[in-house]
């Protein structure tokens, strides 16, 4: 029993997984948080942009 206890602590098959989950997780979280940062700054200019043009619906 204590054998079987020590292969299964020291087997690490699921060790990579683990790691691209947490790395993942991070990268998803830093995206986000920038875009949360960004995005005021970016409608805004966004806004500036698109009032001063006006479409001629006459043909």
């Amino acid at each position: 029993m204590r054998v079987r206890i020590m292969k299964y602590v020291s087997d690490d098959d699921g060790a990579v997984t683990v790691d691209w989950v947490v790395i993942t997780g991070f990268v998803i979280a830093l995206t986000l948080s920038v875009i949360t940062a960004i995005s005021p700054g970016m409608q805004k200019r966004g806004t500036e942009m698109v009032d001063p043009v006006s479409i001629s619906t006459k043909f």
